[in-house]
């Protein structure tokens, strides 16, 4: 079997990886990782919690997943079976390329706790051997544990651990060892034989990857996702862990088994003050002095709190000796990826002025992010997700993770998933070139007509108050036709969980639940339009007796 690269429970041999976990490091290696005290003491209890369904964790590029996930693999202090394969470095393009990657580090680390060492597991091949003809045999392990494995199932991967075969098994064969090996490792926890009880916990980063698996590989693809659901969601046996900064990814996820099936979690910038710490630390190993707070106000308006991009920018300072050049250089390549946004392609399945439309709600809402129900409905579907596999655009979750987007974005019950820009460089950029990134609206602008009879006098010039009273009025209308159409979409809704609850076909449950959020998101849509509408009429009220 082809050696991979993967990262274990505890293991320090993977390129990067600093010799001991430790927030502050001193390791001249290019990992080092920094704070993130609650997100992994959050992690720390997600994974030492039962596993009640997948968990995925978004967040922008260069927020620090990756950090934070192998910050948690390297944890001496844990002692569960922990497995982190790097999509990024071991090529999973095919379910052909996953299974030696399963099989050579899933594998030995879900075994570890159950046998002395991986060694052990190549021994067994031998004695399995004989029995792969049987389902079930009982397999006296190490340590006086005896448990009952599926031999069958089990047998050729012990076979090409020990060298014994050419090429790895099929998939589908090493899924089966993974669950075969996590019977045996219930029954063991069940009659006490372990020291830690901990679930498994199977990290798979850049997991966006198994997006690529395209129709020819449909049936593995399914059979996969199947796979992390029985052990994670319906068995609560393992954690199933998918990373990705591909926001689309949650999309794709719902398509493809349901939205009750994963939980996602969201990692997001650092605060200012843990960014400003982080640019320091970064400074520091390039024997830089640390910012100063003038040179600090510029650096975070343009990088946020995103580690990555700070990084950079730090690199870029010791390159290019100063703070300008520094930030210039940064922010060329991201404006180079929102070109698409301002000419897209004839089948990008958005316009520009889709693009302009999505960038000035952004702007022009109180946190940089808007719900995405909302500008779903101004743009279409369709043209929203398109612009959101493009990277143009972000949807984000609520996460009690995240602190870079304040709460109240999210809904009075944080139940909204908003947009907003994919990082706060994105961000930056569409607030500096506002008025370029625009441009497309104002080809919608109707021009006024002038008066094609000169013989028509002028008409008196209205007052500021009867001209706020048409404005106002405007608005009230604009309001209420908004209204209408959540109210309509409501009754839609509505007849679509009926129909769901007395059909009852496959999968009504997760469908039913789907709706019922989408009725719950109208519905204090529906609320807040209302309550707009109301305070607007009071203004008229006001104006009107002004005009009086």
């Amino acid at each position: 079997c082809k050696p991979v690269q993967v990262l274990a429970a505890n293991d320090t041999s993977t390129a990067g990886a600093s010799s001991k976990s430790s927030s502050n490091s001193s390791s001249s290696s290019s990992y080092f990782f920094h704070d993130r005290e609650r997100e992994r003491e959050a992690l720390k209890d997600h994974c030492s919690s039962q596993p009640t369904a997948i968990s995925v964790i978004l967040g922008p590029r260069s927020a620090g997943k990756t950090a934070l996930l192998k910050d948690y693999m390297r944890d001496r202090d844990l002692t569960d079976s922990r497995c982190f394969i790097d999509a990024r470095v071991t090529p999973i393009s095919t379910p052909s390329d996953l299974a030696p990657v399963l099989l050579q580090s899933a594998i030995p680390e879900l075994a570890r706790r159950l046998l002395p060492d991986v060694q052990a597991l190549s021994d067994l091949a031998t004695q399995l051997t004989p029995a792969l003809s049987t389902v079930q045999d009982r397999l006296k392990l190490p340590f006086g544990i005896e448990v009952t494995v599926n031999a069958k199932a089990i047998a050729p991967i012990l076979q090409g651990l020990a060298g014994n075969t050419e090429q790895a098994p099929p998939l589908a064969k090493v899924t089966a060892a993974y669950v075969a090996l996590l019977d045996a490792w219930y029954e063991a926890s069940a009659s006490g034989k372990l020291s830690d009880a901990s679930p498994p916990v199977l990290v798979l980063d850049e997991a966006n990857k198994l997006m690529n698996w395209g129709d020819q590989y449909r049936t593995e693809r399914q059979d996969l996702l199947s796979f992390f659901v029985a052990i994670s969601k319906e068995q609560c046996r393992s954690h199933v862990v998918l990373a990705t900064s591909e926001y689309v990814f949650q999309n794709w996820l719902t398509e493809e088994i349901g939205a009750s099936f994963f939980d996602i979690f969201v990692v997001g910038d650092f605060p200012e003050p843990e960014a400003r710490a982080f640019l320091d630390k970064c400074l520091q190993k390039s024997v830089e002095p640390e910012v100063s707070d003038k040179d600090w106000k510029t650096v975070h308006q343009v990088c946020g709190g995103n580690p990555g991009a700070l990084k950079r920018a730090a690199g870029f300072y010791h390159t290019l000796r100063g703070w300008e050049a520094a930030l210039t250089q940064l922010t060329k390549d991201v404006w180079l990826t929102m070109k698409p946004g301002r000419l897209p392609a004839p089948d990008a399945g958005y316009t520009a002025t889709d693009y302009a439309t999505a960038v000035k709600d952004i702007l022009d809402s109180d946190h940089n992010a808007v719900e995405d129900v909302g500008l779903a409905e101004k743009l279409g579907k369709q043209s929203l997700d398109a612009m959101v596999q493009a990277n143009l655009l972000a949807l984000r979750p609520y996460s009690s993770w995240a602190a870079d987007i304040d709460d109240a974005a999210f809904g009075p019950d944080q139940c909204f998933t908003v947009v907003t820009a994919p990082t706060t460089l994105h961000l930056y950029l569409m607030k500096r070139h506002r008025s370029m990134l625009l441009k497309p609206l104002d080809t919608q602008q109707v021009p006024a007509q002038a008066n094609p009879d000169s013989s028509t006098p002028p008409s008196r010039s209205s007052s500021p108050t009867s001209d706020a009273l048409k404005a106002v009025a405007d608005e009230i209308r604009g309001a209420q036709g908004k209204i209408e159409d959540v109210e309509r979409q409501m009754q839609q809704v509505s007849s679509k969980i009926s129909a769901i609850r007395e059909a009852k076909g496959e999968g009504w449950q997760d469908e039913l639940a789907y709706w019922q959020q989408k009725e719950h998101q109208l519905a204090e849509k529906e609320r807040q339009l209302r309550d707009d509408k109301k305070l607007l009429q009071e203004k008229q009220l006001l104006l009107m007796k002004r005009e009086e």
